[in-house]
């Protein structure tokens, strides 16, 4: 049952959340900025989902562990193929390597991303203010604008 819940959970996940992400005419970090709007959008709708998936990350049950790894794997993968895809690193700035600049910005995202994570472990994820969590996300998405695209990120 429990397997069957998680592959159920992920189907939404694709669906929902990595199949909605788009192009973003190659920008890296708008296409970032749209996933983490998608991600709440999905938590709206599906609260228990997210309920469900924060239980699932620390589960270590020897049944499911090796299991979950892989199928951890799986959908991380999936997700960077969908959130990669077409970037355009022309956008980046010309002084600095194009995939180091790709590396660091998706360095930065992922420890922001752990750090959220490690804090929703800790608290009731009904009580997160969404708005408020969006826009100290965005705030760092400029500061990464700023520092990594040509023009300083001037769109």
């Amino acid at each position: 049952m429990y397997l069957f819940l998680r592959d159920y959970a992920f189907d939404i996940v694709r669906r929902e959340y990595y199949q909605r992400i788009e192009p973003c005419g190659g920008d890296l970090i708008a296409r970032y900025s749209q996933a983490a709007l998608r991600k709440m959008e999905l938590f709206e709708r599906y609260p228990q989902l997210f309920e469900f998936l924060k239980g699932y990350v620390v589960e270590e049950s020897a049944e499911v562990s090796e299991e979950n790894k892989k199928k951890s794997e799986e959908m991380m993968a999936e997700g960077y193929s969908h959130l990669l895809e077409g970037i355009d690193q022309s956008l980046f700035r010309g002084d600095i390597p194009a995939d180091k600049v790709k590396d660091i910005i998706i360095w930065a995202i992922e420890g922001y991303g752990n750090r959220a994570m490690a804090q929703a472990r800790q608290t009731n994820l009904g009580k997160i203010d969404l708005k408020a969590a969006t826009d100290d996300f965005d705030s760092y998405l400029d500061v990464l604008r700023r520092c990594f695209y040509n023009c300083g990120g001037a769109l």
